[in-house]
């Protein structure tokens, strides 16, 4: 059962990235300012590479991200001043939806 849950899971996966891959060379970025990782793959590795390296992208990005968040959060938990200086500073800059001139404004 476990086993095809997770193999529906991952076809579901490849697929959304494949697709994904296929309506970016279909539809390909008007300006440098559009570009994305995908226009990196489709450029510059060969069609059988782009599907595994794009994947390799997802999953990397996601454990990295989340380790990075995961030690802010024990470094803000185990210092609190560092964490009242953020919360001054998020008080003080952010009024409502947060903006990069917002974020531009921090410390």
């Amino acid at each position: 059962m476990v086993h095809e849950q997770l193999s529906h899971s991952r076809s579901e996966f490849y697929g959304s990235l494949s697709r994904a891959i296929e309506h970016r060379k279909q539809n390909p970025a008007k300006s440098p300012q559009e570009l994305i990782f995908v226009d990196e793959l489709i450029d510059n590795q060969p069609p059988d590479i782009q599907l595994s390296d794009a994947v390799t992208f997802c999953v990397g990005g996601f454990h990295t991200t989340g380790t990075a968040l995961l030690w802010a959060i024990y470094y803000l938990c185990n210092n609190e001043d560092v964490q009242e200086k953020l919360y001054r500073e998020l008080v003080e800059n952010i009024d409502g939806e947060i903006t990069p001139a917002d974020i531009a404004n921090c410390t």
